[in-house]
Order: C-alpha cells, then sequence, then structure tokens
C-alpha cells in the first residue's frame, strides 16, 4: 500500500533569508534515530527524493514544496528502503529495498495519479549470476536511473564467490531484465599475501564493479571498476573510473590523476554525458574530487581550503558546469568532530564551502549545525540537496537532516535562460520516413541531439548533435559511426535528412553545451 504522509512538524522551513540563498531544512521522519538525507532531484529541483528513519529502520520517501511528504512503499514486510536515483520529472525513483528473504533488493517506485508511488522489485532470471536460487537474488542495489525511466543502473552481489563476495554493475530496462555489465579486469585476479611468519601464499580476489549514475539518454553509465591496470610494485588492481556505452555494451577506463599509485572511482555523470565527477589520487593534495570531460581529460578539482584533502565529486547539473560533493574541513570541536563538510564547485568560483556560498551562518544553521554533503544537485545547477548535520546532542554522531539550497543565476555566476528540460516540452519534432525537422533558435546556448532506436527495445544512442554558432546558424557533428547526414536551417525550422534513412524511432533531447 502507497501512504502519503503529513507529518506535524516533520518540515521546517527557513528562508528566505537576507543571505545568498533559500535554505529549506526537511526535518527527519518521526520514530527513530535522526538519519535524514536527500539524495536526489528532479531536472527542475521542484521534487527531492531521500531516505530518513522510523522506527522499523530506514524509510524512502519523496517530497514537494506543493505536495508534502509521501513515504515509498516497501515490497516486504522487513519495511527497509532507501532511495538513490530519479527520473527528471520525479515520476520514477530507485534505490533498495528489503526482501522476504532479508536481502536488499533493487527497486523502481512508480508515481500513480493519485500521486503515491507503487513499488516494483526488479526480477532477476532464472540462472542469472545474480540469483542464490529460484530467481530470487542476491543484495542488488538500484542507483540510478535514464531521464525517462526507461533504463536502471546499480550494483549486485554475484554467485560466483571467487575469493570471496563479488559485486558487479547491471542494467535493466523491462524488456531486457537485468543484465550484468562487467568489469575492467575481467573477472577475478590473484594477490600475493604474507601471513604473521613472513610467508607469501598467493590467493583469489574477487573482481568488482558497480555503476553509479546514468546519463538522461541512457547512452553512457558511470562507475568505479577493479581495473586491469596493475600499478607496480602491487599485485593488486587498481580501482579505476569506468564509462559503459550503452549502444556498444563497452567499458571503457578512464585513468586517474597520476600513476602509481592508482586509485579513481566515478559517481556522477552530467545529465548531457559529456561531464563525469567523483574521486582521484593526485600526486601532490591525495584523494581530490575530479571532473572528466573528453576535451579536457580528468582534472582535479581540489579539496576545501582546510583539514586533511578527501574530497568527492557527488552530483553534476545537465552540462557539467556545477559540481557538488563532501570534502574536508579542519576539527572544530567545539562544534562537532565530524570533519565532512558539503561543496560547490563552479569555473568562477572555483571549490567552495556550499555554506559559505549559500551565507548560512550560525543564526540559520544552529550553533552546531553544518552542511555535512552535497549529494544532488538540479539541471540549471541553482537547486542544491543533501545532508545536514547537527551535533548538539552527540558531537560524535550528529542527527542528520534532508536539506535544500535554492540560488539565483547571478548568485552563482552562471547565464540566465529557459530550463532546456522545459523547452523540450514545448518543442513540436516532426518525424517524416526521409527527414527530422523541428524549431531551432540559434541565439539559445543549448545542444539539440538526435537520437535513435531501431525498435524502443535497444537504448536509444545519440547519433548527430546541432549547436548554435557564431553566425546565428548551427554547427553539425555526426556522434555515431557509419551515421551521416545533411541539415539545413530555414526559418527557424531546423531539417536533418540521414543518408540511409534508419527504420525505427527517434527523439530529440535538448541540453545545455
Amino acid at each position: 500500500m502507497s501512504l502519503r504522509a503529513c507529518i506535524p512538524g516533520s518540515l521546517l522551513l527557513l528562508g528566505p533569508f537576507l543571505s545568498a540563498a533559500t535554505f529549506t531544512l526537511l526535518n527527519d521522519l518521526p520514530g527513530g534515530q535522526v538519519r535524514g538525507t536527500a539524495r536526489a532531484l528532479s531536472s527542475d529541483g521542484s521534487i527531492v527524493a531521500g531516505t530518513g528513519q522510523v522506527e522499523s529502520g530506514s524509510q524512502a520517501w519523496v517530497w514537494s514544496r506543493k505536495d508534502g511528504f509521501f513515504l515509498l512503499p516497501s515490497i516486504s514486510d522487513n519495511g527497509r528502503s532507501a532511495v538513490f536515483g530519479m527520473s527528471d520529472d520525479g515520476a520514477v525513483v530507485v534505490g533498495e529495498a528489503r526482501n522476504l528473504f532479508n536481502k536488499d533488493q533493487a527497486v523502481l517506485w512508480s508515481r500513480q495519479q493519485d500521486l503515491s508511488y507503487r513499488a516494483t522489485a526488479l526480477p532477476v532470471p532464472l540462472g542469472s549470476k545474480f540469483e542464490f536460487g529460484g530467481g530470487f537474488p542476491l543484495n542488488m542495489v538500484a542507483y540510478a536511473v535514464s531521464g525517462d525511466g526507461s533504463i536502471v543502473v546499480g550494483q549486485g552481489e554475484t554467485n560466483e564467490k571467487t575469493g570471496g563476495r563479488v559485486f558487479e554493475a547491471f542494467y535493466w530496462t523491462r524488456a531486457t531484465g537485468i543484465q550484468a555489465m562487467g568489469n575492467l579486469s575481467n573477472g577475478s585476479f590473484l594477490r600475493t599475501v604474507r601471513n604473521i611468519d613472513g610467508v607469501s601464499t598467493t590467493v583469489t580476489k574477487p573482481a568488482y564493479s558497480s555503476a553509479r549514475d546514468i546519463d538522461r539518454s541512457g547512452t553512457f553509465a558511470v562507475g568505479p571498476s577493479r581495473s586491469s591496470i596493475r600499478p607496480a610494485p602491487s599485485t593488486t588492481p587498481a580501482s579505476e573510473v569506468f564509462r559503459f556505452r550503452f549502444g556498444e555494451g563497452t567499458m571503457s577506463g578512464l585513468g586517474d590523476l597520476q600513476d602509481p599509485p592508482f586509485s579513481s572511482t566515478a559517481e556522477a555523470i552530467s545529465a548531457d554525458g559529456s561531464t563525469i565527477t567523483g574521486q582521484a589520487r593526485d600526486p601532490d593534495l591525495g584523494q581530490v574530487a575530479f571532473r572528466y570531460t573528453d576535451e579536457t581529460g580528468m582534472v582535479a578539482l581540489g579539496d576545501l581550503p582546510t583539514g586533511s584533502t578527501v574530497a568527492t565529486g557527488l552530483g553534476a547539473n545537465a552540462s557539467g558546469t556545477v559540481i557538488v560533493g563532501r570534502g574536508t574541513v579542519e576539527r572544530n570541536v567545539s562544534i562537532t568532530n565530524n570533519t565532512s563538510r558539503a561543496f560547490i564547485w563552479t569555473e568562477s568560483l572555483g571549490l567552495r564551502d556550499l555554506a559559505e556560498v549559500a551565507g548560512l551562518t550560525a543564526t540559520e544553521l544552529g550553533p552546531n549545525g553544518f552542511l555535512e554533503e552535497a549529494l544532488a544537485v538540479s539541471d540549471d545547477g541553482l537547486t542544491i540537496a543533501g545532508t545536514y548535520g547537527d551535533s548538539t546532542n552527540d558531537l560524535q554522531t550528529p542527527d542528520r537532516h534532508a536539506f535544500v539550497v535554492r540560488f539565483t543565476a547571478a548568485e552563482l555566476g552562471l547565464a540566465e535562460g529557459p530550463n532546456p528540460f522545459t523547452l523540450a516540452a514545448t518543442l513540436s519534432p516532426r518525424f517524416s520516413r526521409s527527414s527530422i525537422a523541428f524549431p531551432f533558435d540559434p541565439t539559445l546556448p543549448y545542444c539539440y541531439t538526435l537520437q535513435f532506436s531501431p525498435d524502443l527495445v535497444t537504448p536509444f544512442s545519440s547519433r548527430v548533435r546541432f549547436t548554435p554558432d557564431a553566425a546565428r546558424s548551427f554547427s553539425r557533428a555526426d556522434l555515431a559511426p557509419g551515421y551521416s547526414g545533411t541539415a539545413s536551417l530555414v526559418n527557424g525550422t531546423l531539417t536533418e535528412i540521414p543518408s540511409i534513412p534508419p527504420s525505427g524511432y527517434w527523439r530529440l533531447l535538448i541540453s545545455v553545451p
């Protein structure tokens, strides 16, 4: 049963203030430990998904200022659930829930007409490496979902048991079910270890991969994997960022900031697929947040100015021009023993403490309050959500609540303009047997990408992209091997004629370049 929750005292609105941003604090659910967090946003930032604590354990929820809280139903009497990802419009939410066998199972929640959500446990095929018998899955979690809610990615425990528990990235569609994505190390590996007497033994260690995020179109998924690289003198494969291309079914490693040692992990990809962020090892600074594009490669973003250097990029806006995450600061025991702080990065700001950029002080945050981590950001980069900590009751283990911060474009030095998600909904592309035509405004700073699927079962893949140029016309770039075509812009309508008209289905994606 779906439950719409109207919980007295569960929402505390703090703002707007005279500070640079509007700050909204969502108090945790009643009945359990205070362990709330916001983990996902709709593309326009109006809908928030997260996890809180009730008496029976963790509880997934969805919230909007207009409709309040909706508690997401579980899949068994065990009750436990958690959210990690959301579709563009907030109609699909993904995460995990405890099943009857006391295993965490990947779950998709879909919004109903009454605005409640229905839970669907993602089944595993008989004989799959992710089952322990009878089609029942081992531990699995769904971390992210494509913009239209059709492709889910995550990680699952496999039944291979080579040298320990094995976890592998997976993707799911209604047509294919759960499919393994592989890993960079191509299976388990051997490692030499020494016991207390100094005797060397060769043991088998498990492979690993985890799909942490997917772009809007379902073209790329990213995450960490055990690598095929073994930096000398180590015999252990490195952790390396991977990018999985759905159209080809290939997984590629994207390296690190140094080698050796070698350690990188991806946590998020921008909606347009251009930018990846996570954590990598810098030869001078240590474990830092990074930003990767094909043009720049992997670039260190650093960490907050004080504290040990351990920072991770955890979210990116649609174009990758805003990165949010978690960094470290110097310990202040008068406030909390916790040294994690939410950060924001833009090219003009650099990497900064989110609370400072938002102008939040002890007056707004409370004398023992702080923004611990930023986990999600809207397409335009102006709405950020994550975890707020308050150590008033316990310096070591602070209470935690979900928070939302909203900026204006001017406050972050970003360009004003219509939301591309809203703009896409207003266009009316015309598709024929020989051409695709759609309105194109060369004065707006957006990319227009045509994507193709032969049967609506195969994930859509990008074929051609158009961007405005300095002459108030357009630039055209083919994105798929073997694809070509010609395009013309007449009276505000751009028409693409493929050289060989493919038989199948097209869609138009609009994003920020």
